[in-house]
């Protein structure tokens, strides 16, 4: 059996004030994603997505899942590392244009094999992965070292089975990976997809990564609300012609707590929201109108700027925002979102002054099939 379906995003992206050009005010294919899923003998699923967003080519999911209950699956592939929250979230699904600061830090794919499963009708689920190990954010193919990590995470519903509850839609869980990296470093980028952290050319990861991440959802009704806080230490070194090697232990954090609210009286839901009215403009039906808000900042260690391992006349100490937007869900198939966030910066300047602060404004016209 063979099922496909997709969803492309044509967004625009600019800049208020941004007098220095730090951010690129454009019109882009977000994501064009293809999906490709189904079953063979029964018991083997498969699922693959390339993806033509971006102007690039690459294949961002593609994996076997094989099951013979749901309490016990192997997933083995490339497939998104069990970690943050909003990641495992579907990018057709996420409430805001951009995942938010605290994804600079939580693992994107990776290629291994992961063990999974849900018990006790979804009460508790649990996720167990060997991975190639992949840097902050990173999206990876393949790996150079003969280095693992070790990726875990569990997530408790205690009330989901208790129908008249009101903290049915209650969940939370913790995440966390271990292993050891070697070679180049990824930076960190504002919700505007612009840089706001670089390591010096001369540093690389050396030695132990380890993050880990609390994380929490509440669905009461036609609100909902998302939260984490992601940590991550890394050893580093920064080698230079006629100096001694020297080496750091960062340790760099983030946290993001995200609402929302569907004014039209939907139940929220970490999925895709089905609106009660499609939308049908000659029966004054509307679709469905969910408003969202979020604040979130992102913290790199003062070790990297003390130590010169940090780009330092381009690099942020801190970024707090705050943004609010509005999603126009017309049916399962379309949907238009309207973003405003503001992010206020800690140095990334010439001479250690602060960045400018960047204020943002996305719009997004997604189609699922």
């Amino acid at each position: 059996m063979l099922k496909l379906t997709g969803f492309v995003q044509a967004d625009g992206r600019f800049a208020l004030g941004d007098d220095a050009g730090l951010v690129t005010n454009q019109f882009l294919l977000r994501r064009v994603r293809p999906i490709f899923q189904g079953t063979v003998a029964r018991y083997c699923d498969f699922y693959v997505v390339p993806d033509f967003g971006n102007a690039t080519a690459l294949v961002q999911d593609a994996y076997l899942d094989v099951h013979f209950t749901n309490k016990l699956r192997v997933r083995a592939g490339k497939l998104k590392s069990p970690f943050g929250i909003e990641r495992l979230q579907s990018g057709q699904s996420l409430l805001f244009i951009e995942r938010s600061l605290a994804n600079n830090i939580v693992p994107n794919r990776d290629v291994g094999v992961q063990v999974h499963g849900e018990l006790a009708q979804g009460v508790f689920g649990y996720q167990l992965a060997l991975l190639d190990g992949v840097t902050d954010g990173g999206n990876i193919d393949g790996d150079t070292n003969d280095a693992k990590d070790l990726a875990g995470r569990v997530f408790v519903q205690p009330w989901r089975t208790k129908g008249t509850s009101p903290l049915r839609g209650l969940g939370f869980g913790i995440s966390g990976t271990t292993g050891t990296a070697n070679g180049a470093l990824r930076g960190y980028s504002s919700v505007s997809q612009a840089s706001v952290f670089s390591y010096a050319t001369t540093v690389t990861a050396s030695g132990t990564r380890r993050r880990w991440s609390p994380q929490a959802l509440l669905i009461v009704g036609p609100f909902g609300v998302l939260a984490e806080y992601v940590a991550g230490r890394h050893e580093v070194q920064k080698v230079e012609t006629g100096k001694p090697t020297t080496t750091a232990r960062l340790d760099n954090s983030a946290w993001n707590v995200t609402g929302s609210w569907l004014v039209t009286g939907e139940d929220a839901t970490y999925g895709n929201v089905k609106p009660k009215n499609f939308f049908v403009p000659s029966a004054r039906k509307w679709g469905a109108l969910q408003l969202v808000a979020r604040v979130n900042q992102l913290r790199v260690d003062d070790a990297a700027f003390s130590g010169g391992y940090a780009e330092t006349t381009r690099s942020v100490r801190r970024a707090t925002a705050w943004g609010a937007g509005l999603n126009w869900i017309w049916n399962q198939n379309l949907k238009y979102v309207l973003d405003y966030e503001q992010t206020r910066f800690k140095g990334g300047a010439a001479g250690g002054a602060d960045r400018p602060t960047e204020k943002s404004v996305q719009t997004r016209l997604q189609l699922s099939f």
